[in-house]
This record gives structure tokens, sequence and C-alpha cells, in this order.
């Protein structure tokens, strides 16, 4: 090949599409996939938690503010507990465990540790948060000043500008105030922008891997609020911009995974005990599930291990790179008639 058929190969190729360039849809469609491989790596492990009884839910939640998880994130986190062997169901981010007082250094070793599990939740956002600044007379922002009359900058050699403060507010609209100093307890102001909803990802922790949190901190789950699993959207409803629930998953599917799965948020729903369906997967089902996981992980290896990278790396370069490489599994009515060589079986 010629120098110049090699500069002109090299300029017509295709480059990577970034995840902030994916629509709303393209991001669920790889989430779902997300979803899919991991119950489909728990049925063939024998660790899926909607496969065995229970006799009382623990549903997962974060200590950090009480809340409970619902529908598909409570889904993963509770696959994922039983995956590791977790005794705690309560589950924080990085930065929630900054506000549990965690030390600098652990939270640094855990977010560095590859070996440490990391499950990825989603959410939709439909706003930013942006901090408001005191102005001057002018309207102009107010620059920090050091003791030497310096204006202070940071570590990209950017000025800082005071934050505006304002009076923290309790649930009832009441200002809070110190007992003991009769001040108000402040808080910095800021403003919420609505943007395009879109959907982002959240990496969450086992609340087991940290070892320094502040446990007065910890907050049990909040019950005074019933937070149950959104089964099937509503009749007309545009669901675009909401989250994933089942009704999103239930396609992707073998009719008997979910049957089992939507037993499991009922029961869970209920807070009663649940067993699973008497049904198990008939052989061929089974063979089935077993290839659509070696198909999912042997895409994942071409891809330098992606398996590992999938959670160290942020989420929107790995959602992007399992968009392109993960095939959405046929369930069994579309299976019907196939040969089996040339099954791609969901659950």
């Amino acid at each position: 090949m010629t120098a110049e058929n090699q500069i002109t190969q090299a300029n017509t190729k295709v480059s990577k599409k970034k995840w902030s360039d994916y629509s709303i849809s393209e991001k669920k469609e790889s989430y779902l996939k997300y979803i899919v491989k991991e119950v489909a790596q728990a049925i063939k492990d024998n660790y899926a938690p909607f496969t065995k009884p229970i006799e009382q839910f623990e549903r997962a939640y974060n200590p950090s503010n009480g809340m409970p998880f619902t529908t598909l994130n409570s889904l993963i986190l509770d696959i994922k507990q039983k995956q590791h062997n977790y005794k705690e169901n309560a589950w924080i981010s990085l930065q929630d465990a900054k506000f549990l007082k965690a030390d600098k250094s652990e939270i640094e070793a855990i977010f560095n540790n590859k070996d440490i599990p990391k499950v990825q939740t989603h959410y939709i956002k439909t706003f930013e948060i942006k901090p408001l600044y005191e102005l001057d007379q002018n309207g102009n922002k107010i620059p920090v000043i050091d003791n030497n009359n310096n204006h202070v900058c940071n570590k990209n050699g950017e000025l800082l500008y005071k934050l505006k403060l304002e009076p923290q507010i309790d649930r009832n609209g009441n200002i809070k105030y110190n007992e003991r100093t009769g001040e108000p307890y402040m808080q910095f102001a800021n403003e919420k922008i609505p943007v395009d909803p879109t959907l982002e990802t959240r990496i969450l922790y086992n609340i087991g891997e940290f070892k320094t949190i502040d446990k007065s901190r910890l907050k049990p789950i909040n019950e005074i609020q019933e937070y149950k699993n959104r089964i099937a959207h509503k009749k007309d409803f545009d669901s675009i911009n909401s989250p994933l629930i089942f009704q999103d998953l239930k396609e992707m599917l073998f009719p008997h995974t979910a049957g089992q799965i939507l037993a499991y948020m009922k029961a869970q729903n209920d807070n009663s005990s649940y067993t699973p369906p008497e049904k198990g997967l008939n052989e061929v089902e089974k063979i089935q599930v077993e290839r659509v996981v070696e198909k999912v992980l042997q895409a994942i290896s071409e891809n330098k291990n992606l398996a590992t990278q999938f959670l160290n790396e942020t989420p929107k370069q790995v959602q992007g790179k399992t968009q392109s490489k993960t095939s959405t599994p046929k369930n069994s009515k579309q299976q019907k008639g196939e040969e089996q060589t040339k099954s791609r079986g969901g659950r």
C-alpha cells in the first residue's frame, strides 16, 4: 500500500461515537444489554436471586439518605449482592462515601482497585446543578482573595470566585438554626438548569467495602414512603424520557425468566415471601442461556477484556463500547423452528 493510500485510508476511518452523542433511546438499549448479560450470567452460575425462595426481602438502599432503589436498579443490585456474597444490602457512590466521612486515601484506593466489585445503576437526567456566585454592585462575580491580597486560582490556573450562601431549609420549609449559637445553618446556593432528558449511569459500591466511614451518619431504609417497582408503563404514556422498568426488559428475556423476575418484583412490592414459579428451564432453554452468555462474554473478551474494563472506566466510555459489541438475544418464540446451531437466545 502506498503512503498516499495509507493517508487516505486513515482519513476515512470513522471515529467512534461518544456516549454524549448517543440518543436517550440508544443509551437505554445499551444499558438493557448490560442488564441482560448480568441476568444471563447469574442464571448460568446459579446465584440469580429470583430463582430461589425468599422469606423476607431486604431491599437495596442508599444509607447516606435512606432511599431504597427500585426496578432495574434494585434488580441489578440484588444480583450483585448474591454474586459477591455481601451481607449488607446498602450501596453508595464514592461521592456518598465522601459525605459519610470515609478517609480520602480509602476512597482513592477503592477507586483504583480493579478487583473491588462495582455496579452500574441508571437514572434520567433532566437538569444540571449550577452554583450561584456573590456579585458586586456592578453584577460581576467577586474573586477569592488570599491573605496577601492575591487572587486565588484552582489547580488549572483558573480564578476562583466567592460562592453565594443561603440558609438551610428543613422538610417543612423552615430555616434550620444552630441551637447553641442561634445562627442559621448555611449552605452553598445553586440553581437547577433544565436540560434535554438523557440516561446517565452511576457506579455504586457495597457499603461493606468501606472501613473508615462514620457509622453515625448512616441512615436506615426509609419506610415512611412506599417505593415500589414499576412493572409496566401506563397506557398511552410516553416512556422515552422515564427510567427503565420491567416492561422495557421483558421482551429481551425468555418467557420463563421474565415470569420469575415479574413474580420477584411483585413479591418485593408486597413485602411478602417469594417462591419462584415451579416450571424450570427445559434443556433447549438451558443450552440457549449458556450460548448467549458465552456469546456476550466472547464479544467482551475480543474487546480487550471489556468485562474487566466495563466498570473501571467511566460509564460514558464503557456504555459506548458495549453498545456496538453486545447483541440483543432473541426470545423463545423467535427461537422456535430455528436450528440450535443458529440459536441466539436470551433468558
